[in-house]
């Protein structure tokens, strides 16, 4: 296991996912980090984490594998899943999920 992804939110959380699909919320403290939430590798598929997208103090989207993309709401300690979006296969190639550098747009095919 390590780490594949990180983010820094202006909410003062910093989130970290891993190649086996977990995902660490810490707060920040005055002396140290403190464990805010965790999600566990079966919540996610096992998926690795590719990239994380913060939205708002909120939300959030995760890129796991190539093809799958989770929105999740924060809430207090706790992550709820909103939405996932996966990707098609189209005869032999894979059309990947993407989200855009600026977070405003989500490829998706279906």
């Amino acid at each position: 296991m390590y780490p594949t992804a990180s983010a820094v939110s202006e909410a003062n959380f910093f989130i970290v996912g891993d190649s086996i699909g977990t995902i660490r919320i810490f707060d920040f403290g005055r002396e140290k980090l403190s464990l805010r939430c965790l999600i566990l590798p079966e919540e996610l598929k096992n998926d690795m984490v590719l990239s994380i997208h913060i939205l708002d103090k909120n939300h959030l989207m995760l890129q796991a594998s190539d093809n799958l993309i989770y929105h999740f709401e924060l809430l207090g300690n706790k992550l709820r899943l909103c939405q996932s979006y996966a990707g098609a296969v189209f005869e032999n190639e894979l059309a990947n999920c993407a989200i855009s550098p600026d977070n405003k747009y989500l490829l998706s095919p279906s």
